[in-house]
Parts: structure tokens; sequence; C-alpha cells
């Protein structure tokens, strides 16, 4: 049976990236990395695939929704506090105009 602090945690993350110039590749990935107001910091990768001619879609994998699930869950806090958006190597640099 679930909980009301399961209720909180994130089952699925999508991202859509809309770019200003095509990269150099249609797919790519890079890092979110999540921290909350005690430091704490959660990373995972997110592989992104074009969808339409400047979107890109991102999604994770189900072990890096659990790690997030972890630091959602500290100290009951229902959110995070930051998010970074990281490149960890590689050369497709990116234009960003929207990320959702």
């Amino acid at each position: 049976m679930a909980t009301l602090e399961d209720r909180y945690k994130p089952t699925d993350l999508r991202i859509y990236l809309t770019l200003k110039t095509r990269p150099i590749h249609n797919n790519f990935t890079r890092y979110l990395t999540f921290s909350n107001l005690a430091a704490r910091e959660k990373s995972g990768v997110v592989a992104f695939t074009k969808s339409s001619r400047l979107v890109y879609e991102g999604h994770v994998t189900a072990v890096v929704v659990v790690t997030l699930q972890t630091l959602a869950g500290h100290n009951n806090r229902p959110s995070w506090d930051t998010m970074d958006f990281e490149n960890h190597g590689g050369s497709a640099s990116l234009n960003n105009e929207n990320f959702t």
C-alpha cells in the first residue's frame, strides 16, 4: 500500500529541450544534479533524442528515478531545492532556448 510520502516521489522524468540552433549530434546525454538545502546531491544521466526540428526529448532510466526518489524523501521534504543541467564531457554544446 502506498504511503502519503510515496505520493510525492517522482515516478517518471521526461525533459523537453528546445534549442536555438542544431547541435552537432541528434542524440546526446546530459546530467541532472539535484540537491536539497542539506547539500545532499543526487545525479542521473538523461539520454536525449531528437523529436522534431529543434526539440529534443530526454528520459531517465528507472534506476535513476529510484535514486532521485531517495533525495525527495530525505527529511520528509517533498522536493529538491536546486537542479543543475551539466555536460560531463563530449563535444555537443547546446544553445538552449527552453527547458521543460
